[in-house]
């Protein structure tokens, strides 16, 4: 189907451009610069806010400077909300959003995001502050002469790191189980400390809880060295969205 107008008639029609208000969507039809076009007004985010993709996305970056994805910041505009009309009523005032956000992020912000990386189906494969996963000939061979550095290696990290690290761990060699010892390992890699037997039980219980999980997701056990990398990975995503910088006229610290 070919066009019947110009388009150079067609953008001189100013009562034209009026009616159809935001814009012209315009279909080329061959080189003769004939087009078909499109009223898009009725279609437009402005009218039909539900139907925009980012819209939430749009919303909370607005009131935290921050950018999430859209279905996690659906479930932040509802908690923000939630939050402000709780705050309002205790305290017998009415609180602004953005003031309710700060707040929120600030008491329940670490727990919330911990919770959501640790059942998140997919997260950045990416370590934090590592290279791109690559596997050099060198790797291949290291990992050969000891399969338990395989996932480290497959994680982007680089021999000489693990090296390192690895003698830095090497005065509490014998200290602990095997996967302790791991999880130690793993933890100064990704740039965590385990600072007491307790929190080493916190941690590996909840790798073990990711790790049933991830198990269930891709229909096969993930093995536990695998799974501990990627609660790391994911405890580093949390730290990743903590360490973005908030919009300083939302600060409450006046």
């Amino acid at each position: 189907m070919r066009g019947d107008i110009n388009a150079t008639e067609l953008y001189q029609d100013q009562e034209f451009l009026a009616r159809v208000g935001l814009g012209i969507y315009d279909i080329e039809f061959g080189a003769s610069g004939n087009v078909g076009f499109e009223d898009v007004f009725k279609f437009s985010y402005v009218e039909n806010e539900e139907e925009d993709p980012k819209l939430y996305r749009r919303k909370v970056y607005k009131l935290t400077g921050k950018y999430y994805t859209n279905d996690l910041a659906r479930i932040l505009w509802a908690r923000f909300n939630e939050s402000r009309a709780l705050l309002s009523e205790v305290e017998g005032r009415e609180l602004s959003l953005e003031e309710a956000a700060q707040r929120w992020l600030q008491d329940h912000g670490h727990d919330f995001f911990k919770s959501w990386a640790l059942r998140a189906a997919e997260v950045p494969f990416r370590m934090r502050n590592q290279a791109e996963p690559t596997l050099g000939w060198v790797d291949v061979l290291a990992f050969r002469l000891a399969p338990m550095w395989r996932e480290l290696l497959e994680a982007g990290f680089s021999l000489p790191t693990i090296l390192f690290t690895m003698a830095l761990e090497f005065p509490r060699r014998k200290q602990g189980t095997r996967r302790e010892r791991y999880t130690r390992l793993v933890a100064r890699l990704s740039g965590h400390h385990i600072h007491d037997q307790a929190e080493m039980q916190k941690r590996i219980r909840e790798i073990k809880q990711l790790a049933r999980l991830l198990s269930r997701q891709v229909g096969h056990n993930i093995g536990s060295r695998a799974a501990t990398i990627e609660y790391y990975r994911r405890l580093n995503l949390v730290a990743e969205i903590e360490s973005a910088p908030a919009p300083l006229e939302f600060s409450l610290a006046a």
